[in-house]
């Protein structure tokens, strides 16, 4: 299983969050991406159960102290456990930020934990695009071409997709054709473009929601992650991001909280609200499952959303979209399969006549009271979609 750990999503200054970092896991170890600015980084890895000693590997992309900071606390927090590691911990950075992580350690820790740390610890200066086996996959970092510092990024391929992670700047243009068709970009995005002069993202070389998906959308990029963003939204933050990047990239988009674990192996699919008289269309699949779920389905190739909604619509029902608006997306297991599933919902104007074709056995509306009925439904739809569609006056 391929996981993305979220020890932290804000930006360099934020209270309440933590700096953006996060670990790669997969079942050959933890991989651990930047270290956020302070001790918190040691709360982040109990949270989800990683001892600093299980962390075998891990790179700094830049020096800034948002990023770095946190890796002088995790020497710190080893001091107590060096005998248990048994294979060395590799470091990796650009030469800048080795430099820098050295002329730290030498004003910050005890020159005896020091050398100590240093029987156990690797250093390694990576040139751009140099590629290094860790955990099983190459990795490929390369230059991101930053005017702030000199920072790296890389490019990895996980499960036959792959993966680029390019720090907390903006993606130099040089670098377009580089990411063109890839299937998951991680990319920092400041803040929401009405705030762009609030913030003064661009002046920090940092981009908004907008004008990362519009970048993202023209070079067909599958899934975006979003994250190193400000914090004055809250709870709503998500919800904020999601909304106005929805309107320019349409097709996988996540904006992960802190602490949320994000599964590479995840089911994608899109799904369809289509209403009528305040009651949902679900159907049944030919599958002897009694279960009742919303048409949709998974993505092909480049489809953006709204062409696996009129593509699967179309095979499904027989039916055509008109227009779909953004509605939510709900992570939870696949009810026929058991496996992890995410799906993007839209609520969607149809035409045509409802014809079932395929692998759906039937199709009807079902209203709010459907549990008395004896109807069972999955769980997203269930748990969430019907839930918010009550909540909304929808249903």
């Amino acid at each position: 299983m391929n996981k993305l750990l979220m020890l932290g999503t804000g930006h360099g200054m934020v209270k309440k969050m933590y700096n953006t970092c996060f670990i790669i896991q997969n079942e050959e170890g933890n991989f651990l991406i930047d270290t956020g600015g302070s001790v918190e980084i040691l709360n982040r890895l109990d949270y989800f159960g990683v001892q600093a000693s299980e962390i075998n590997n891990i790179f700094i992309s830049h020096s800034h102290i948002d990023h770095i900071m946190g890796l002088i606390w995790l020497f710190k927090s080893l001091s107590s456990s060096l005998s248990l590691i048994k294979d060395k911990i590799h470091v990796y950075a650009n030469d800048d930020v080795i430099d820098t992580i050295k002329k730290l350690m030498s004003l910050l820790l005890p020159v005896k934990l020091i050398d100590l740390l240093l029987t156990k610890i690797e250093l390694i200066k990576l040139k751009n695009n140099e590629k290094v086996k860790i955990n099983g996959c190459e990795y490929l970092f390369f230059d991101l071409n930053a005017s702030s510092c000199k920072q790296f990024g890389f490019e990895v391929v996980i499960d036959e997709k792959k993966m680029f992670f390019l720090g907390d700047v903006t993606l130099n243009k040089n670098l377009y054709s580089r990411i063109i068709n890839s299937d998951i970009v991680l990319h920092e995005a400041f803040c929401l473009d009405e705030e762009e002069k609030k913030f003064g993202a661009y002046s920090k070389q940092h981009s908004t929601v907008k004008s990362v998906c519009e970048v993202m959308e023209k070079l067909s990029v599958k899934k975006l992650i979003l994250f190193h963003t400000e914090e004055t939204h809250g709870a709503e933050r998500q919800k904020l991001y999601l909304n106005e990047g929805k309107k320019y990239f349409h097709k996988m988009l996540f904006v992960p909280n802190d602490l949320e674990t994000i599964d590479l192996d995840v089911i994608d699919k899109v799904g369809a609200i289509i209403l009528k008289d305040k009651k949902i269309l679900v159907q049944r699949k030919k599958n002897n499952r009694k279960e009742c779920i919303i048409p949709g389905g998974k993505r092909e190739q480049l489809e953006n959303d709204f062409q696996t909604l009129q593509r699967e619509l179309f095979e499904e029902i027989t039916v055509e979209v008109k227009k779909a608006t953004y509605f939510g997306d709900y992570d939870d297991l696949a009810v026929f399969s058991n496996k992890p599933l995410h799906v993007c919902v839209y609520l969607v104007d149809i035409s045509g006549k409802i014809k079932c074709n395929n692998e759906i056995k039937d199709a009807i509306f079902i209203d709010r009271n459907y549990k008395e009925k004896g109807i069972e439904v999955g769980s997203i739809l269930g748990d969430y979609v019907i839930p918010e569609l009550v909540k909304r006056g929808l249903m």
